[in-house]
Parts: structure tokens; sequence; C-alpha cells
């Protein structure tokens, strides 16, 4: 899953085919939050599948690129020079979420389409 062989970086490197893995039962496919977003999507701009939370509209926050590692939820950063992705800090407040039946409303669910975006935020900078 993660790679080490660069040792000149501190980044926790991620195989893009394990970022977004969804098996039954897993955390990452029973959360109503979580978006399986496909690398072919349109406003998917990273080159490979990865999971969206999604907040509700009085929450107010756009939807974040997250990943399940080592039975934690963190953040999904990627290196816009590699393209690769990479483990951002953890997210604990995805935990909280555990009980929730109902996944936000579609308008909720769109990712914003907005030119200020950063590393854990969808859609990614166009034009690798």
């Amino acid at each position: 899953m993660a790679s080490s062989s660069d040792t000149r970086s501190t980044h926790v490197w991620l195989e893009d085919t394990h970022v977004a893995l969804r098996k039954k039962g897993l955390a990452q496919s029973n959360k109503p939050r979580i978006l399986f977003l496909l690398a072919l999507n349109s406003q998917n701009s990273r080159g490979y599948d990865c999971l969206l939370f999604r907040t509700t509209i009085a929450e107010g926050k756009k939807p974040r690129a997250v990943t399940y590692y080592r039975g934690q939820w963190h953040k999904l950063l990627h290196d816009k020079q590699t393209g690769k992705p990479y483990l951002g800090e953890p997210r604990e407040d995805i935990h909280e979420h555990d009980g929730d039946n109902d996944p936000p409303s579609k308008s909720e669910n769109e990712a914003d389409n907005s030119d200020s975006t950063s590393e854990g935020e969808l859609p990614t900078e166009k034009g690798k």
C-alpha cells in the first residue's frame, strides 16, 4: 500500500490503486457520506479513483478527498508534479459519522468547481 522507496521525502506515498478500495464490510463501503469518484469523472483530474467525504449544506464545507489507511481516515493529498497520492493528516471528524444512515442530499454531493482548489480538495488543478 504505502511506499517507502523515496527516502528524501517525509510523505507516506500511496499506490493510486489502493486509495479508494471499497470492499463489502469495510469502513469505506458502509459510510453514506463517503462518495466513490471514478477516475473518468469530469470533476476528477487526479487520474485515479478516489473517495470524497461529503458534508451537509448546513456545514458549508466542500467535499474533500480522503482515504482509509491502517484503520484511520486521512486527508488524501496529491502531488501536482508527480501525480501521485500521499497521506495527509488524520480526519477524526469522519469517524464521528459512523452512525449516519442517510447521505447528504444530491445538491450537497456536488463537488465545487471553483478555481481555489487545495491539495485535499477535488476537483484538482486541470492540465497536470
